[in-house]
């Protein structure tokens, strides 16, 4: 699925066209009960200028505003890839425009630091985490990984994790 996409966006700049063609594709190979799940962040470094498409990721992307200190979700529409083989898909897929300013940070991740649990079985759950990454938001990178880092050992109490732990974070320089 991963290399399907990566071939699909490398063909054109058409997020919305890369996705639909990717699902066909999936669609004709996974079983049924499978399926795959994306959040697709596709950003112009020099404009700041940002696609988001969602098939069927839990996860929303979190954007913090530096200049106004908030911290917004971005959750476009869209089915998991390979539930059908397109009208659905097609239908409920969504691209959300937006621009990442001087002093912003994109986060994406994995549901595993949702879901990450402590000695008594508590998950940390999504508000839990989205209160995380505000907190550490404005920070440099290197620490505001190393703050969530930190924030999600401590809740664990240093307990394996459960699932896999995956932040990928973007910050535009001022």
């Amino acid at each position: 699925a991963r290399a399907y996409l990566a071939a699909e966006l490398a063909l054109t700049d058409d997020l919305s066209a890369a996705f639909k063609r990717v699902n066909r594709r999936l669609a004709g190979d996974v079983r049924r009960g499978m399926f795959v799940t994306a959040l697709c962040a596709v950003m112009d470094p020099a404009s700041g200028e940002i696609e988001v498409a969602c098939a069927g990721h839990k996860v929303p992307m979190l954007v913090f505003s530096g200049a106004e200190k908030t911290l917004r979700k971005i959750h476009p529409g869209g089915i998991a890839f390979g539930f059908d083989s397109g009208p659905v898909f097609d239908r409920s897929l969504e691209v959300i425009r937006l621009v990442l300013e001087p002093g912003d940070r994109l986060v994406l991740s994995s549901v595993g630091p949702i879901q990450v649990v402590n000695p008594d079985g508590d998950e940390l759950g999504e508000a839990a985490w989205f209160k995380t990454v505000g907190r550490f938001a404005g920070q440099p990178s290197t620490a505001f990984l190393r703050g969530l880092k930190k924030t999600l050992e401590e809740f664990t109490e240093d307990e394996p994790y459960l699932k896999d732990v995956s932040v990928l974070t973007i910050q535009r320089e001022g």
